[in-house]
């Protein structure tokens, strides 16, 4: 490595840029290295350096040049003019989403690709949603499951990240343990055949390709086909899981591309709640479908234009895992 190093510092033609960091993440300060000092004949060659704000660093990454932001509540400078109306817009639901949360948000996820940090909620769902498409499969394959198979699935994609300190994580591990053990009584005891696990579906929508992945559509004992989706959350009130599951964007989605897939509709969705048990079901209503359309409209119309201008408050800056980095954000 060193010595492409050197190979690499002689192909400089013009001028040579050695730049280090203070901070790589380890306890102390990294200082630089005493060679570079003898080079420069400077014995405080590492006492100036220069920090980049947060935002310095993002725009680094902003393929338009233009600051990620100006002053508060002005319009973004647009990176390559408005995308036509011609061209494909590929959506999905978490583009959508996100769009409608924030505009700025879909920007650093989907734009700038800024790294989110792991969180120790990311971290415990997705081991358990692993756990539940491991028994969703084995169900569409009509093979048999146990519940020493889902726990087995959880300890494997369980990661030592994010957790604020052992403690937690050890209770967040048994907490998940516990959510499994429930979740296999509660599905072994119903009567139901799912008709899809985990199956992609596509199509168009005026000029926008909408894609996504179903995790489970179900056929009822009555002939009612349902779309099924989980969530880690611990809602525990009848009324509050009602509500979350009848504003699920992501299922309105999910039953209106059954619909232009089949060409019939689902009579509704169900959502569980996995930390609490919670069951709520939402008959499919016009109102529910007409609506995502407008949501799609909406979030297409405004990244063709490309207007990410923030939309701050405590419904979004609060979850959102840019918080600390985002100007417009509201977290108090």
């Amino acid at each position: 490595e060193r010595r492409l190093f050197y190979v690499g510092m002689t192909r400089a033609k013009k001028e040579l840029y050695l730049t280090s960091g203070r901070d790589y993440g380890g306890a102390r300060p990294r200082k630089v290295s005493i060679f570079v000092r003898e080079a420069l004949d400077d014995a405080h060659a590492d006492d100036d350096f220069a920090k980049a704000s947060a935002f310095e660093a993002l725009a680094r990454f902003d393929r338009s040049g233009e600051p990620i932001r100006q002053a508060h509540g002005e319009s973004q400078a647009p990176e390559t003019g408005p995308i036509p109306d011609d061209q494909l817009l590929h959506l999905d639901q978490k583009k959508i989403d996100d769009y409608l949360t924030c505009p700025l948000k879909y920007k650093y996820v989907h734009i700038l690709r800024v790294p989110l940090a792991e969180y120790h909620a990311i971290i415990y769902g997705f081991a358990l949603h692993e756990a539940v498409r491991e028994y969703n499969k084995r169900k569409r394959k009509q093979e048999a499951v146990t519940l020493d198979d889902l726990l087995t699935v959880f300890k494997a994609n369980w990661r030592s990240r994010g957790f604020l300190n052992r403690e937690h994580e050890q209770q967040r591990f048994e907490t998940g343990q516990e959510v499994l053990r429930r979740f296999f009584e509660q599905q072994e005891s119903e009567d139901f055949e799912p008709l899809y696990i985990e199956e992609p579906f596509k199509f168009m929508f005026e000029n926008n390709v909408i894609t996504g992945r179903w995790d489970r559509v179900d056929e009822l004992p009555d002939g009612r086909v349902l779309i099924v989706d989980f969530k880690s959350s611990a809602v525990d009130d009848p009324e509050k899981a009602r509500k979350r599951a009848m504003s699920s964007r992501q299922l309105r989605l999910y039953a209106w591309s059954y619909q232009e897939r089949f060409g019939q509709p689902v009579a509704g969705w169900r959502l569980h709640f996995l930390e609490s048990g919670m069951v709520a079901e939402i008959p499919l209503k016009e109102l529910y479908l007409r609506k995502i359309r407008e949501d799609v409209q909406t979030a297409a119309q405004g990244i063709r234009q490309r207007d990410f201008r923030p939309t701050p408050g405590p419904s979004a800056c609060p979850f959102c895992a840019l918080n600390d980095i985002c100007p417009a954000a509201e977290t108090n």
